[in-house]
């Protein structure tokens, strides 16, 4: 039931992401103005901003103007739902008081990770807006996991990651005169080392990232959909690493440890 519950509120929290970040592009106010058409500009009635469900009433088309609604909304929609059901299933943290408290922070994470990944999918940026309050709430919440296990070395091991990471990007940054990754993805760096946890994680964060970019781009290059100097987004590729790493980092460590001493 809190599984199921889970998705669902991250279903609504989806539908957040897919307002926030377009009222972040358009310079809205993403508190007080409504959300629109952004075909015919027509306000949504609220039977029209249903998760998932009102796309797939209105056949993925507006009420108003008849205009396809891009797949994106209910794909981002369930993709938030879906990392915040796994979230609980693999939360390693328990749930005492502060367990709970630092699960909350970890949605708040997510919520602000899904919407770099999108953002950075559709206009390959990655805003300050955004990337300011992840790392604000992951030092908050590194912290406090460093406060819960009553070990300040997690912070030390924290900042090792960050700076690793940073390092890593803010050096092809510089070699390649922003022309290899922007300078977005050095300051997102900062806060997905700090969400690593370690100097050993942050390297596994990279590795993964850029395995998942390989299988991407391959098959575009192949098919040639793409060519050697067409420019792909990499923030959503090292999003999705560091909430695999977050996770399951030690776990692969530990199997790589073991083939290394079998």
């Amino acid at each position: 039931m809190i599984i199921a519950g889970l998705f669902i509120l991250g279903l609504i929290f989806g539908s957040f992401i897919n307002a926030l970040v377009w009222r972040i592009k358009n310079k809205k106010d993403w508190v007080k103005d409504r959300s629109i058409c952004i075909n015919c500009k027509h306000e949504l009635q609220a039977r029209y901003l249903v998760p998932v469900f009102s796309w797939l009433w209105l056949k993925g088309k507006c009420a108003y103007c008849k205009k396809p609604i891009s797949w994106h909304y209910p794909a981002i929609e369930v993709f938030t739902g879906i990392v915040f059901a796994v979230s609980y299933a693999a939360w390693q943290d328990g749930f005492s008081f502060l367990g709970i408290v630092l699960f909350i922070l970890w949605l708040k994470i997510t919520i602000l990770l899904v919407a770099l990944f999108l953002y950075d999918i559709k206009w390959m940026l990655l805003p300050n807006k955004l990337v300011g309050p992840l790392t604000l709430v992951s030092v908050i919440y590194v912290s406090l996991k460093a406060y819960a296990v009553a070990d300040w070395l997690v912070v030390v091991s924290a900042i090792g990651g960050a700076v690793v990471l940073a390092g890593i990007f803010w050096a092809l940054f510089e070699v390649s005169r922003g022309k290899w990754i922007g300078g977005g993805d050095v300051k997102i760096a900062v806060s997905l080392g700090l969400l690593a946890g370690s100097m050993l994680n942050a390297f596994l964060v990279v590795f993964i990232a850029s395995i998942m970019g390989t299988l991407i781009a391959l098959p575009m290059l192949l098919s040639k959909k793409a060519k050697a100097n067409t420019k792909l987004p990499f923030g959503p590729f090292l999003i999705i690493a560091a909430m695999i790493v977050f996770f399951w980092g030690q776990t692969f460590i530990d199997w790589y440890s073991s083939l290394l001493y079998f």
